[in-house]
């Protein structure tokens, strides 16, 4: 249940910084956001197509619908639905150390590891 819940934090917090609806999510447990945001959200939810990345389709989401199957898609051929899971793995390597930050000190080195992963990726 502790993660249905945060789901629904989340979907909340992002629908409130949101400028633009974005057209495409790509989220490891979109069944589920989905389910969450057409309770809480429903426009949202009906205007945004959610994908689940290939990696947790493979493995996890097999007997969902194919219309979450990111290669059901003709535009997303060739894309890396699984980035954010690679970004995330370097947080991961370091979980122990940033546990232990304040809220203030783990947002500023939150916000300096995306920007040298973005310089990177450039």
């Amino acid at each position: 249940m502790m993660g249905r819940r945060a789901n629904v934090c989340q979907l909340s917090s992002l629908s409130s910084v949101w400028l633009d609806c974005p057209e495409l999510v790509v989220y490891d447990f979109a069944c589920a956001a989905l389910k969450t945001a057409l309770c809480r959200i429903p426009l949202i939810a009906l205007l945004v197509v959610w994908l689940v990345d290939r990696f947790h389709w493979l493995i996890n989401h097999i007997f969902f619908s194919t219309a979450m199957n990111p290669d059901s898609r003709s535009y997303m051929k060739g894309v890396n639905t699984s980035s954010s899971e690679e970004r995330n793995a370097q947080a991961r390597k370091q979980q122990k150390f940033l546990r232990q930050l304040r809220q203030d000190n783990f947002i500023s080195f939150s916000v300096y590891q995306q920007a040298v992963s973005n310089a990177i990726a450039l």
